[in-house]
């Protein structure tokens, strides 16, 4: 089949301006949207009672860690602008630690091994210190609430 020249040129423009554009977002979008994630994700762990012994840390940590997993994808589906591309990245691996911790939460607890429960709390206070520093030098301040 031959192809118009017009038709051609034109379908090569459309072709070639839809891959233009990194697709990234602003620093202001950026911050919007992670913080908007957060505050979802904030909002529905605050339901939850707070652990009190090592079955409510099991339970605390069971009904989190989904939560915490969709809550990081869709941060991970974000594109940041180039200028906070490294650090957005960083904080991400925290939250990937993170998650780690809650599942050695889990496993702490449904064993009932309390020293290896309060190695794991303690483990991921201290992880989300360090993602909660990043955050707030992205500016995502509900990101960095813990």
């Amino acid at each position: 089949m031959k192809w118009p020249g017009g038709l051609l040129v034109s379908t090569l423009a459309v072709v070639l301006l839809a891959g233009c554009g990194s697709g990234r977002l602003s620093h202001a979008s950026l911050v919007e949207r992670a913080n908007a994630i957060c505050g979802d994700y904030h909002a529905r762990i605050a339901k939850l009672p707070l652990p009190h012994d090592v079955e409510a840390y099991r339970v605390y940590a069971r009904r989190t860690l989904p939560l915490y997993r969709r809550a990081l994808v869709q941060l991970a589906a974000l594109r940041p602008p180039t200028a906070d591309e490294t650090g957005y990245r960083a904080w991400l691996v925290e939250g990937r630690t993170i998650q780690r911790d809650i599942v050695r939460i889990v496993v702490a607890a449904r064993a009932r091994h309390l020293p290896r429960l309060k190695a794991a709390v303690l483990r991921a206070r201290r992880d989300d210190a360090r993602a909660g520093k990043l955050a707030r030098t992205l500016g995502l301040g509900v990101c960095a609430r813990a």
